[in-house]
């Protein structure tokens, strides 16, 4: 058994997983489970840190059209506005 490093290699082992899923732990079988799944889980790790560094990074002004505020600031600051003592 080595290292996943790709989508077949993936597949093929989440089957390899599901056929080894009632193996008893102390079998041979059991063991190569344990490894399988152990392999799987470092693929899958590997695939979401590639997927969280390659996210865009959004600052708050991006969400705004054109660096403007948005209605509900708006709304915000008129009610500060509004509760001054008559």
């Amino acid at each position: 058994m080595k290292q996943i490093k790709t989508e077949a290699e993936y597949q093929a082992a989440l089957k390899e997983i599901e056929s080894l899923m009632m193996a008893d732990a102390d079998t041979p079988e059991g063991e190569k489970l344990d490894v399988m799944v152990t392999l799987v889980e470092a693929y899958e790790a590997r695939l979401a840190r590639r997927s969280e560094s390659s996210e865009p990074k959004h600052s708050p002004k991006e969400n705004e059209p054109y660096g403007l505020p948005q209605p509900d600031k708006l709304k915000n600051e008129t009610n500060k506005d509004n509760l001054r003592p008559s």
